[in-house]
């Protein structure tokens, strides 16, 4: 299984919101009413937490300016150093 690195939050939200579509589409793949009906509510509350993921990248935008992960953690804890590299 392959990784998908990004350095972004905006990145790692339409990630998930792109993943969010393809796995209702495959819920409701077998196109009876009971599959729909759980396709759709798996959208409701996907969209649901999809509202707050967004209101907490806006605080974290405003506090910070920035969605890059790398500067965020930076600004946050400036004492930290990169040791992967």
């Amino acid at each position: 299984m392959r990784h998908i690195h990004t350095g972004r939050f905006f990145s790692i939200f339409v990630l998930i919101e792109v993943s969010t579509i393809v796995v209702a589409l495959l819920i409701m793949f077998k196109r009876d009413g009971r599959a729909i009906y759980d396709g759709l509510i798996y959208l409701l509350i996907n969209i649901f937490a999809a509202t707050f993921m967004l209101f907490g990248l806006a605080i974290l935008y405003s506090y910070t300016g920035t969605f890059s992960l790398s500067l965020l953690r930076t600004m946050l804890h400036p004492g930290i150093t990169d040791k992967t590299a």
